[in-house]
C-alpha cells in the first residue's frame, strides 16, 4: 500500500494504524501533530484509524521558542 508522508511516497509492508505507522517510521508519537488528507487527526484516534492506500499525511513537530 502506498501513502504519502510529508510529500514523500512510502510503501507500507502491511496494513497499520496511524500509531503503528509512526512507530514504523521511528517517530515519537508524543512529539508530532498529524494531518490526514487535509484534516487534523486527534491523537486519541491514532490507535484506531488505519492507513488507507493513497492517504496523504503531514507530520508537524512541536517547536519551543522564545
Amino acid at each position: 500500500m502506498q501513502i504519502k508522508i510529508n510529500n514523500q511516497v512510502k510503501e507500507l509492508p502491511e496494513a497499520m494504524t496511524l500509531l503503528q505507522l509512526l512507530k514504523w517510521c521511528d517517530i515519537a508519537p508524543g512529539r508530532v501533530a498529524l494531518v490526514r488528507n487535509g484534516a487534523v487527526v486527534p491523537r486519541s484516534q491514532w490507535p484506531m484509524l488505519e492507513c488507507q492506500s493513497g492517504d496523504s499525511l503531514e507530520l508537524f513537530s512541536a517547536v519551543a521558542g522564545g
